[in-house]
C-alpha cells in the first residue's frame, strides 16, 4: 500500500503536469514515472511544492514560466514556476527556491 503522504504528492504532480501546455513531455518523464509507478519516489531537484493559503475569490492555473523580479531590492533571481490555485488553497511548483525564501 502506498503511504498517504506520497499518494497526495502522486496526485499534485499529476496536477503540475496537467496544466503545461508544451506538448512534448520529455523533460518531464522523470515527474510522469514518479506519478505512474506506485513506489516510485520523486527524484531529488525534479520539482518542489510549496502550499499557501489563497485569500482571493479567483482560481488560476499556468503552465511553467518564468517571472522576474525587475525592480526587487534586494534583488531576486528569476522565477521559473507553475501555479494551481483555487480558493482556499494555491500550489507554486518550482524547479529551485520560492522568492518569499530568498527575503
Amino acid at each position: 500500500m502506498t503511504h498517504p503522504a506520497l499518494a497526495v504528492l502522486k496526485q499534485l504532480a499529476a496536477m503540475f503536469l496537467a496544466s503545461q501546455v508544451e506538448p512534448v513531455m520529455d523533460k518531464w518523464s522523470p515527474i510522469r514515472e514518479f506519478v505512474l509507478q506506485r513506489d516510485k519516489k520523486l527524484p531529488s531537484g525534479s520539482l518542489r511544492f510549496f502550499l499557501y493559503r489563497n485569500v482571493s475569490q479567483f482560481g488560476r492555473v499556468s503552465s511553467m514560466s518564468g517571472i522576474g523580479f525587475l525592480f526587487q531590492h534586494p534583488r531576486w533571481d528569476t522565477l521559473i514556476a507553475s501555479e494551481i490555485s483555487w480558493p482556499p488553497l494555491g500550489i507554486v511548483f518550482s524547479l529551485g527556491a520560492h522568492p518569499i525564501s530568498r527575503v
